[in-house]
């Protein structure tokens, strides 16, 4: 095993023309599953940025909003016949988990689907190393010849029986305290559905946690190469606890692709407090 740990994100995907962007999913969805997107368009409708963003916008649901169409649907699909124990099954905190949760199945289905045919591996990258992948995809396996036990897919691996990890960084904490000054609605069933909006929140402190192997010290790495990755301040918690186990790197080779990736880029080093010596910041 070489001294080099690789974390890649979705720009790698991307750089090899693996339609790998949510907007491209959103396409995807509209035609393999119109029904689900319909419902998830309509549910995030004064949201502009969710299908660019899909993930971190997750937590940004308009609770109200989905609270009054849940009901009304309630309504329109009830008769005489319909009993408390079925309105409770139609509760909006039970109508967004099985939306997230088809959602996600769905996600696993179209990362399934993607042509790797036209692939070049036209990256150089030492398949002796450590890699963390932050993508659902097995293009380092399948293209690039690295083997499994080398990869770590933090997020689930989609050719695989892996539940895929999905999550915004808000939690139902911050939804009443930006919303409802940090108060209850009133409304049992909708503060029961920001509380399920919450639960939507990643779990990096878990991951970390159930993965002591990967976030430990290991001595032999010297270089930390992270590739296609945006930097997002969600995943910046898994980045600075391999920092601060592994004082002991002495080179931080970043890659950016965009003006936005190097100023997330500097907020990162600048709160990791990661020597300038240390850093080689290049164009992905």
């Amino acid at each position: 095993m070489t001294e080099r740990l690789y974390i890649i994100g979705n720009g790698f995907d991307l750089h090899h023309d693996i339609k790998s962007r949510y907007w491209d999913f959103k396409e995807w969805l509209n035609i393999n599953n119109y029904p689900l997107f319909e419902k998830v368009d309509l549910s995030f409708r004064d949201d502009v940025e969710f299908w660019s963003d899909m993930e971190t916008q997750l937590g940004h649901l308009n609770t109200e909003q989905f609270h009054e169409d849940n009901f009304k649907e309630i309504c329109l699909s009830a008769n005489k016949d319909f009993y408390f124990h079925e309105l409770q099954n139609h509760s909006s905190e039970n109508a967004l988990r099985k939306m997230v949760d088809e959602l996600i199945r769905n996600l696993k289905l179209w990362c399934l689907s993607f042509d790797y045919s036209h692939v070049k591996a036209d990256v150089s990258l030492n398949k002796d190393a450590y890699f963390i992948t932050f993508n659902y995809t097995d293009i380092l396996e399948r293209c690039y010849g690295v083997p499994k036990k080398q990869i770590f897919y933090i997020h689930g691996r989609a050719n695989s029986d892996d539940d895929l990890i999905l999550g915004s960084g808000i939690s139902s904490g911050d939804i009443f305290d930006n919303n409802f000054n940090g108060e209850y609605t009133g409304d049992e069933d909708h503060d029961n559905l920001i509380s399920e909006v919450g639960r939507l929140k990643k779990p990096v402190c878990q991951i970390i946690h159930r993965n002591p192997q990967v976030f430990k010290k290991h001595e032999e790495i010297k270089a930390i190469t992270i590739m296609g990755f945006s930097f997002s301040e969600i995943d910046i918690p898994y980045l600075q606890q391999l920092n601060t186990r592994n004082p002991q790197v002495e080179k931080w080779n970043l890659y950016f692709h965009s003006l936005e990736d190097l100023r997330r880029i500097v907020k990162f080093v600048e709160a990791s407090r990661i020597s300038c010596n240390k850093l080689q910041l290049s164009y992905f």
